[in-house]
């Protein structure tokens, strides 16, 4: 199953969240307790892409709520389905914006120093730890999904978004993922091995010459787009230089002959 973890950040998007739950918990036909009431069983068939099931057989919403004071999360709570979501889940600081923008973006949130205020990393530390919580829960993660209005709550959201979601893979002190051509090189290498491995395999039924195969041409056609694709990206880049400098030497000239003009109207 593809699983969504939905996070909802500030009052707007908290009160979307709110009702985003009340209408999809009617489609699946899970009552304000978490219990299932439904009459189909299409209602229970991909259920657990938005939701957990507990081990007592109810069903808890893959959420995040996330706000600078505690008072939008009490509005949620005391909502018709506000006992569905899970307690740990709800993420909030002690004061909010009070809906002054310039407050929650450079008090609460960002700083002067446009880096996080002190308040604000703490918080995101804490959404991260409860969103990769449940991240890690999935079987298979299809998306992070969010509701939340672009003003103080894309404070907390921008400092999400700066968390490295990719483990690095360092090889000689490099981040692979970084290399250009590496990770296409790799992959085309290895369905050419894999494909050439079977093929021989199956003309010969001889699995020693069937690996040699195999990596002999993974070997090559790694070889071969390396080469290719770093002569295309040194193409590309020759080009760029040549583009930059013309506009430089068209700039330069211009400038040139809009001073030499200018002086001899002074002079005259």
């Amino acid at each position: 199953m593809r699983e969504i973890v939905h996070i909802q950040a500030g009052q707007c998007g908290n009160q979307i969240g709110a009702k985003f739950w009340e209408v999809i918990s009617d489609e699946h036909g899970i009552d304000p307790t978490g219990s299932y009431h439904g009459d189909s069983d299409l209602q229970l068939e991909r259920i657990n892409v938005y939701y957990n099931e507990a081990s007592n057989g109810k069903y808890v919403p893959r959420a995040v709520l996330v706000d600078l004071e505690p008072g939008t999360m009490d509005s949620v709570r005391s909502g018709p389905f506000g006992q569905l979501f899970r307690p740990d889940n709800f993420v909030f600081g002690q004061s909010g914006a009070g809906n002054n923008w310039a407050k929650g973006h450079y008090t609460e949130g960002m700083a002067a120093t446009h880096s996080l205020s002190p308040l604000c990393a703490e918080l995101v530390d804490a959404v991260l730890d409860v969103v990769r919580k449940e991240a890690e829960g999935c079987d298979c993660l299809q998306a992070i999904e969010m509701s939340f209005s672009k003003d103080n709550s894309s404070t907390v959201i921008d400092g999400i978004d700066d968390e490295p979601i990719n483990k690095q893979i360092n090889l000689f002190g490099r981040d692979i993922s970084r290399v250009p051509c590496f990770k296409e090189s790799f992959l085309y290498g290895l369905l050419g091995g894999i494909g050439c491995g079977l093929i021989t395999f199956t003309a010969t039924s001889r699995v020693g010459k069937a690996c040699n195969i195999a990596v002999y041409s993974f070997t090559g056609i790694v070889f071969v787009y390396w080469l290719h694709c770093r002569s295309n990206i040194a193409k590309t880049r020759f080009t760029i230089a040549q583009t930059e400098g013309y506009v430089t030497n068209r700039y330069s000239d211009s400038s040139d002959g809009t001073a030499d003009t200018l002086k001899t109207t002074a002079t005259e």
